[in-house]
């Protein structure tokens, strides 16, 4: 319930910036920005990925014994009306805190990363080609 509730506050928190400002474009710019930087984060602070090229096929491989697990990043963030930018992620683990240690790592500082208690399907979780051991922005 926790999850569907933060995604409904940064709908509204879009929504509001779309009605205040009136630039789509600016809510997709602003999002992907972040996404960027978390991405990056995420790549340059996992040692899996740094033995082991991103497209092969190892990279991809969910063992059994791996949940993709989905994860609430909030951050403060003065462009947002509400001070604060909700972001989602998945992460590949065979734990719930490992998922969370990996995203921690990512993101700034004073961001707050919790469980949604969501999880992926294995097929759900190919399809948007999750890497074991990375996160992946929603």
């Amino acid at each position: 319930m926790g999850g569907l509730l933060a995604g409904l506050d940064a709908a509204a928190e879009a929504l509001t910036t779309l009605i205040f400002d009136g630039v789509p474009l600016a809510v997709i710019a602003h999002y992907r920005e972040h996404v960027a930087a978390n991405t990056e984060r995420l790549r340059l602070q996992n040692p899996v990925m740094t033995n082991i090229d991103a497209h092969s096929p190892d990279a991809a491989l969910i063992m059994p014994n791996q949940t993709a697990f989905i994860l609430k990043v909030t951050q403060p963030d003065d462009a947002e009306l509400s001070g604060q930018l909700v972001l989602f992620y998945a992460a590949i683990n065979t734990s719930e805190d490992e998922a969370l240690a990996i995203v921690r790592r990512a993101v700034k500082a004073d961001a707050a990363v919790e469980p949604t208690g969501g999880r992926l399907s294995q097929q759900t979780a190919s399809a948007l080609v999750l890497e074991a051991g990375l996160a992946r922005a929603l």
